[in-house]
């Protein structure tokens, strides 16, 4: 079975990120940590308090949005899909601090020449992450006779708009949280040393605290975020569980609005996932060998061990190791290594 695969990722697992050894490059690391979750998701666990301690207080569902509905169709819309990427900045801001520190999008394990590899793991992730521990959440929630708090949006006057409203919502959901919480947070708590039973608790309580507007039904979105972690940390690759997150969210939108139209397109993003997982489950790409290996960041910052897939050159950047998207062969002729750009010739 090819080494990184979707099935060799399942069955074997695959390592995280290293320790950081620098004292100072760990307190440093810290502190880019508490400014990423200052931005998200500090603000929207506020909201959610805020949003279940008023349907406390008043035994009414709580408005989530305080724009102003009866001002039209298309001020409304706008304000509303804006309100939904308020988030965002976050997204940019995890972005600059890898690339500022050297290790890039690949330490969150994105990109790496790997779409093959993720496409593959989309049906199995939506099932088994997304779907099984709603389900099961809700049926628990059904036997003891629990219900979750309703938080009501901006009333728009027609169904598109509301669709287009929520499914922005959705869009940025998927974007933000899996990027922030799943990839982001975890890579750094590793690096702090921490066991992964303690990453996985400090994960699904990030993740919960901007969802308590639900009260009780929390429930649900505590399994799902339990397994989501203890997934990843498992398979090791985030796209999948962005285009998952974004599906089911947007999925939810389009299912209030058009049902019929949901099922066809459910039906459709099944085969699609199905066809992928059928077709890429055992590919990986063929990876060359990795340049020779240094232990310090740019500007003096250490770095942590670079990941799979990752070799550190001339400064302590990170750079992916070349991969060749090609079918796994049993014998595979090793390439002549290329020095690269860091390497005089």
């Amino acid at each position: 079975m090819p080494a990184g695969s979707a099935a060799d990722r399942v069955l074997h697992g695959w390592p995280g990120a290293s320790p950081t050894v620098d004292r100072r490059e760990r307190r440093l690391q810290g502190w880019e940590t508490l400014m990423v979750l200052s931005v998200f998701p500090l603000g929207a666990t506020f909201d959610a308090v805020l949003l279940m301690a008023e349907h406390l207080a008043t035994g009414q569902p709580a408005l989530g949005s305080r724009i102003e509905p009866n001002i039209g169709l298309w001020l409304p819309l706008i304000l509303g899909i804006l309100e939904a990427f308020l988030p965002l900045p976050a997204v940019f801001l995890v972005w600059y601090l890898l690339k500022r520190s050297g290790e890039g999008l690949k330490a969150i394990n994105l990109g790496g020449g790997r779409l093959r590899t993720d496409l593959a793991f989309l049906l199995p992730l939506f099932l088994v992450v997304f779907v099984a521990p709603q389900w099961l959440g809700g049926g628990i929630m059904g036997w003891v006779d629990i219900h979750r708090f309703v938080i009501y949006g901006v009333p728009l006057p027609t169904e598109w708009a509301q669709v287009l409203s929520w499914g922005a919502r959705g869009l940025q959901s998927g974007i933000v949280e899996e990027l922030v919480v799943l990839g982001y947070l975890v890579r750094r708590l590793e690096q702090r040393g921490w066991p992964w039973g303690w990453v996985v608790v400090a994960d699904v309580a990030v993740r919960v605290s901007y969802h308590v507007y639900y009260g009780p039904g929390v429930l649900p979105i505590a399994l799902w975020a339990t397994v989501s972690v203890l997934v990843y940390l498992r398979i090791r690759r985030l796209l999948p569980f962005i285009l998952c997150h974004i599906t089911y969210d947007v999925g939810l939108a389009i299912r209030t609005a058009y049902h019929d139209l949901y099922i066809v397109l459910a039906a459709a993003v099944f085969v699609l996932g199905l066809a992928f997982t059928a077709r890429w489950s055992r590919w990986a790409p063929v990876a060359r060998p990795a340049d020779a290996l240094l232990t310090t960041g740019p500007k003096g910052r250490s770095v942590s061990a670079p990941e799979p897939g990752q070799h550190l050159g001339v400064g302590g950047v990170v750079h992916p190791v070349r991969d060749v998207e090609a079918e796994p062969v049993d014998e595979v002729a090793v390439p002549l290594l290329d020095p690269g750009p860091d390497v005089a010739g």
